[in-house]
This record gives C-alpha cells, structure tokens and sequence, in this order.
C-alpha cells in the first residue's frame, strides 16, 4: 500500500486486491501500519495529509467493498 500512499508515486496501486484478501480470509480490517518507507526520512507536513486523505478514501472504497 505505500505507493497508495505515497504524494510521489502516480502510478497507484489497486487496493480491490488487499479488500479481496481480507473478505476472502473473514477479516474486518486492513491496516496500513506506516507512511512509505522509501522516503520516510523526507516527508513534510503535506506528504502526511496526503496519506491521511488517501487513507480516508482507502476507507471509503473498503467500506463500499464489504
């Protein structure tokens, strides 16, 4: 999930296959336990926004998937 996450990656991932795993192994949550580590020692204050509201549209699409 860190290329979801991360503000300089376009080429995102497809987090339908993460909520397919999760439903198919009965479990209610996925978590994305850090920022990108690949940068983490460059992160500013926008880069953390940015993974917030990727992580609240992650939410949302989880939330639609069951």
């Amino acid at each position: 999930m860190s290329k979801y996450l991360s503000k300089s990656h376009t080429d995102k991932e497809d987090l339908s296959v993460y909520f397919d795993a999760a439903k198919e192994l009965g479990q209610e949550y996925v978590i994305a336990p850090v920022t990108p580590m690949f940068d983490i020692n460059a992160l500013k204050k926008d880069d953390y926004l940015y993974a917030a509201e990727q992580l609240n549209k992650a939410g949302e699409q989880a939330k639609r998937w069951g």
